[in-house]
């Protein structure tokens, strides 16, 4: 029997008074700049961040900062982590700060692998978390083409992301070959990646929105998602509403589509469903109980079903429904367990070696003292005996990773 999730009128809305939007390294900044062209995003604050400055140049946003010049002379981290992070982690980056201030809930977007997302995520999310900001992070895991060392990399780095208080969404480019047909030009996959993430941005976005209707709790969103080690999918269906037509099925039709869902089987396979529906003033309640009934059909006899409801005038003579199915590792413990280096759909052991012979390549060209990235909490010595535990924490584990403290040894 599904569990369904509705959450109590208004929960959410003071964390949504003012939600801001980063998009973060070459691909973050491409998925924000297709979002701003959405009329239905003109209530998030959207801003790119990247150490490229030609990527930054290209984006049409009215919030663009380019950070790290000092290490990168603006031409980008070449794929190198460690600059990525002392880039964005750097005291000199006001401008972001002053950004992220007073916002009420921070959506990080990027594409991981490379090395200004991959290593400056955290440092933003870390900027956000000393103002008690709530954080979503939404980052892609590279095509499998893209070679095994990118998709090392970002595994790893989304592992080590679910240590932290953060909600990680990550979202796997390949999900796209249930949907483009083989012929598709390279350029067209990334784009098409690009444009999907950024409604799955906005689709996210409104599933926690409440306008005096039913919202899916921030609480509830982050406890369903890192329940366990997850990897999430996310469909998007919408659809006008004409005399004759029946626009909640057509949506449905759409949202089945959605290239970054993975396929109608992937609903029926999945441990959690977190299913939003968005219209106008116009959306009826019979509306909303047949997109529900619909879903909840496709799903599995025993998936946990959190669901939201929203209207707002923007959507006026239209359906927006959002799905994203979620399915948990299930040989992970529901809290990630210490050292563990596997990545659901992967299948095979994780190390650090790509990002150690990055740092050994970087030591090479600066030498400068460099910050490794030490993501893995350990025990270390105390591996072997009996927990210290105190108010449910490891007292065993150093302060510093225990708490999530950034330790920053850039200039």
């Amino acid at each position: 029997m599904n569990t369904i999730i509705t959450a109590p009128e208004k929960t959410t809305s003071s964390i949504l008074e003012k939600v801001k939007v980063i998009g973060l390294g070459s691909a973050g900044v491409k998925i924000v700049d297709k979002l701003a062209l959405h009329q239905e995003s003109s209530w998030l604050e959207i801003a790119a961040v990247d150490t490229d400055t030609t990527s930054i140049d290209k984006a049409s946003l009215k919030n663009k900062f380019t950070v790290g010049e000092e290490w990168t002379k603006g031409l980008g981290c070449g794929g190198n982590i460690i600059k990525g992070e002392r880039a964005i982690a750097h005291k000199s980056n006001i401008a972001v700060k002053d950004f992220i201030s007073d916002a009420s809930l921070l959506i990080i977007v990027g594409g991981f692998g490379g090395g200004t997302a991959t290593g400056g995520v955290p440092a933003v999310a870390r900027f956000a978390k000393d103002k008690n900001i709530p954080v979503i992070l939404i980052v892609t895991v590279p095509f499998s083409f893209e070679g095994h060392s990118k998709r090392e990399i970002a595994e790893t780095q989304i592992i080590n992301l679910m240590r932290t208080p953060y909600t990680v969404v990550p979202i796997p480019n390949d999900l796209l070959y249930s949907t483009l047909p083989a012929s598709t030009p390279f350029e067209k996959a990334f784009d098409e990646a690009n444009i999907e993430v950024a409604r799955a941005v906005l689709g996210i976005a409104e599933l926690l929105r409440c306008n005096s209707s039913i919202a899916v709790d921030l609480c509830d969103f982050h406890n369903i998602i890192t329940k366990a080690k997850a990897e999430c999918g996310i469909g998007i269906g919408v659809a006008a509403k004409m005399p004759g037509k029946d626009s909640t099925q057509e949506a449905l039709d759409d949202l089945l589509d959605s290239p970054l869902l993975g396929g109608r089987q992937r609903l029926k396979n999945a441990d959690a469903l977190i299913i939003s529906l968005t219209g106008g003033t116009d959306l009826t309640i019979g509306e909303m109980k047949y997109a529900l009934d619909k879903i909840t059909e496709m799903a599995g006899g025993k998936t946990e079903i959190a669901v939201g409801a929203n209207t707002d005038p923007a959507y006026n003579g239209k359906i927006q429904l959002t799905v994203i199915p979620i399915s948990y590792d299930k040989a992970a413990s529901p809290a990630v367990p210490e050292g563990a280096q596997t990545y659901h759909g992967v299948g095979k052991q994780l190390s650090h070696t790509s990002i150690i012979r990055q740092i050994r390549s970087l030591k090479k060209q600066d030498e400068d003292q460099m910050e490794l990235p030490l993501g893995t909490t350990s025990r270390g010595i105390f591996t072997s005996t009996m927990q210290t535990i105190i108010e449910g924490q490891d007292m065993d584990i150093p302060t510093f990773q225990r708490k999530d403290i950034h330790i920053d040894k850039g200039r």
